[in-house]
């Protein structure tokens, strides 16, 4: 079921993020910055990092372009040469440790 049919998306996907996330999985690339969703969800994300929940958070990065927020001390995996599997492999990973 689709979740783009529901009036206040945002409110949902903000609670989602926030508040009922095991892991929070951020594919960073140049466009980040530019879409309109984007920006809904790094708001959370910026949240949890200041709560201190920062295990909960994973960026991945898709290119080198800038992304406003994220810094050179902001730890991120560069995925731009990896497979699909490959980065699906580390997010099950990262999650399972999280449960650990």
């Amino acid at each position: 079921m689709s979740l783009s049919w529901r009036p206040n998306l945002d409110v949902l996907l903000e609670r989602i993020y926030h508040d009922n996330s095991d892991l929070v999985v951020v594919f960073l690339c140049g466009d980040y910055n530019v879409k309109e969703w984007c920006g809904l969800e790094w708001r959370a994300i910026r949240d949890i990092v200041k709560q201190r929940r920062d295990a909960t958070v994973m960026l991945l990065r898709l290119d080198q372009a800038d992304v406003a927020g994220l810094f050179s001390i902001d730890g991120y995996i560069d995925v731009t040469a990896w497979s699909p599997a490959q980065t699906a492999e580390a997010i099950v990973k990262r999650l399972r440790s999280n449960d650990a």
